[in-house]
């Protein structure tokens, strides 16, 4: 059981946060976790939940959607709002139908609703 009380292997983490944050769980009373690097942050998602858990550790969060800066300037970490991979200038893609959302990358999904993709000229990070 943790320090606050709350037995998170019993609750019911994986219908109502994810699989993931059952995972995160687990770890909390194995592991100190003192900092966290998001990597494709998207919305957020993965930063609530973590903070739920974890409290206020510091927090790098990636995203290379600028379009989804209205999700995550407001979380309490340092944003990073730029792809990553090979360093320099490359392709962005993002989906037409769903600009804020899923898909959004330097590589062009073959699917149908990405038949139309925005490309953007983007400077990305190397790690």
């Amino acid at each position: 059981m943790a320090s606050d009380g709350v037995d998170y292997y019993e609750t019911n983490w994986r219908d109502t946060v994810g699989y993931a944050a059952w995972h995160l769980a687990q770890l909390r009373d194995v592991v100190e976790i003192t900092s966290l690097l998001d990597i494709g942050a998207a919305h957020g998602d993965f930063i609530k939940m973590f903070r739920e858990l974890f409290g206020d550790v510091e927090i790098t969060a990636i995203e290379a959607n600028p379009l989804d800066a209205h999700y995550l300037d407001n979380l309490g970490c340092n944003v990073i709002y730029k792809p990553v991979g090979r360093p320099g200038k490359q392709t962005f893609y993002t989906n037409p139908n769903d600009p804020v959302g899923g898909g959004s990358s330097l590589y062009l999904e073959n699917t149908p609703n990405f038949n139309t993709p925005i490309a953007t000229e983007v400077d990305v990070v190397g790690l």
